[in-house]
């Protein structure tokens, strides 16, 4: 999966951008631009310009930004501390450098980078970084309005040296020196650490230039052989930055420290698996100064970071919260209702099961009811089904079966049509058979009962209830014939 990063350098008198994009087959500059200060422009004036350039030109969407402040607003210090875990070291660090600093420690944001003591067991060197908060929050708030949010802000002419040191081909002691127009940038590399980030106010005029800037390199070196209490001997000098007359600039060099002078060009160099390029180069003026800041992120490399403190870097989640909180909410009204339709289903059929059960239990008690008890009606009615096809079988053969239809004609004729009389209950068992109904007196009931006794098909033929309806017109029976 391809990763997109945007390295952009704020210098103070131009802006410089590379975007890079990672991919399993390598790095690549998709494309790179420095756009200038115009002269007599006002900094937030020229900086919103180039951002608003910047962002019509490059394809930023979704690219992770690394961003770089001048050195200029930007104070070093090194400071040397009695232990090694950062946590104490954050915590008394503010007030080991406070005196030293013009404003305020509560105004500031600061950070460090841990360097290795020479010659100081059990002490700890750092290089201390400190940004003025206006400052800082500036700066965030410009990027922010051209949509660009960078994971982090460190000091430009600072990031060609960390990657350099990551670099297999670097010797033991090297300067690394980010050249500008009005002000560069020193880093002093011993045995692949900084030792120190120097800012160094030098024009670059064709007369002294860079005899001031050579010059002013060398205080810093004495400075770091008096606070390392080593010798500093460089075998060469890297530079990045503006261009320089080359042959005056190594001519100086090999005259103030006995060395050599070598582009960074970090887009030649093996280390960083740069993928091969089809067919041509990148687009653009590819600056070191930005490339660095990419290549910062690419590897992960520790670096000083002002993203901390009230200034750090808001999690991704904190970002989407409002939508996030939205569709949870969202999620919750769509699985109440769901809940709720579920309840309002389970509660239906819960009183389709009851009617049904009742149901049953009332043709189960209408079937049979000489069943005192009901338990399982479906159960008890199998049973009874099963029991009286039981009898059925044990009855005979079906020739000595009476046939209901012979039944049903012996009852039609023997009951005398001069008689009001109307059926309305028959059950037929294997040796029982039982009518119900109503009829006009109780003298028909009797006639009823002793036609019947007459046919050779019933058998015990008794009045099991005749009683007269509350209006005293009709009389209700119960006949029961025996087969």
């Amino acid at each position: 999966m391809s990763k997109k990063i945007l390295g952009l350098d704020i210098g103070s008198d131009a802006v410089t951008a590379a975007l890079v994009v990672s991919s399993l087959k390598g790095a690549r500059v998709e494309s790179a631009i420095r756009l200038a200060f115009q002269d007599g422009e006002a900094v937030e004036e020229a900086l919103h310009r180039c951002l608003e350039t910047l962002h019509h030109t490059m394809d930023t969407s979704g690219a992770v930004c690394v961003a770089a402040v001048p050195s200029a607003d930007v104070s070093f210090r090194n400071v040397r501390l009695p232990f090694k875990d950062d946590r104490k070291i954050r915590q008394v660090l503010p007030f080991e450098i406070e005196p030293t600093l013009a404003s305020s420690i509560d105004d500031l944001v600061i950070d460090f980078q841990t360097v290795s003591s020479n010659g100081h067991p059990g002490t700890t060197q750092i290089i201390a970084a400190a940004m003025e908060q206006f400052r800082l929050e500036a700066f965030l708030k410009t990027l922010s309005s051209h949509h660009l949010d960078p994971e982090i802000v460190t000091l430009g002419g600072y990031c060609e040296a960390i990657c350099l040191k990551e670099t297999s081909d670097t010797p033991g002691c090297w300067f690394c020196v980010s050249v500008g127009p009005c002000q560069s940038t020193v880093c002093i590399v011993d045995s692949g650490v900084i030792l120190a980030v120097r800012r160094i106010e030098a024009r670059l005029d064709p007369k002294d230039g860079l005899e001031n800037l050579c010059r002013q390199m060398e205080h810093t070196r004495l400075f770091c052989e008096n606070l390392n209490h080593t010798d500093i001997v460089p075998e060469v000098v890297y530079w990045a930055g503006e261009q320089v007359e080359e042959e005056a600039w190594e001519s100086l060099i090999a005259e103030r420290f006995q060395c050599r002078t070598e582009k960074t060009d970090l887009l030649k160099r093996p280390d960083f698996h740069w993928a091969p390029f089809s067919g041509q180069s990148p687009a653009g003026d590819v600056r070191d100064s930005a490339l660095s800041l990419a290549l910062i992120e690419l590897t992960g490399a520790k670096v000083i970071n002002f993203r901390t403190g009230p200034f750090a870097l808001r999690k991704k989640w904190l970002e989407y919260k409002g939508p996030l909180l939205r569709t949870a909410a969202l999620l919750f009204i769509v699985f109440s209702l769901g809940f709720l339709q579920l309840y309002a289903e389970t509660y239906t059929l819960n009183r389709e099961v009851q009617r049904l059960s009742a149901e049953t239990r009332a043709m189960f008690t209408d079937a049979f009811p000489d069943v005192g008890r009901i338990v399982d009606p479906v159960q008890q009615m199998r049973v009874k089904i099963q029991e009286m096809r039981k009898q059925i079988d044990l009855a005979g053969s079906p020739d000595g079966e009476k046939l209901k239809i012979d039944l049903l004609q012996s009852l039609s004729s023997r009951v005398p049509e001069t008689i009001d009389v109307e059926i309305t209950r028959m059950v037929i068992g294997p040796d029982s058979m039982t009518i119900g109904g109503n009829t006009s007196t109780f003298n028909a009931v009797d006639e009823i009962k002793s036609r019947l006794e007459e046919d050779d098909l019933f058998q015990n033929v008794t009045i099991n209830s005749a009683n007269l309806e509350k209006s005293g017109e009709r009389v209700n029976f119960r006949i029961r014939m025996g087969l």
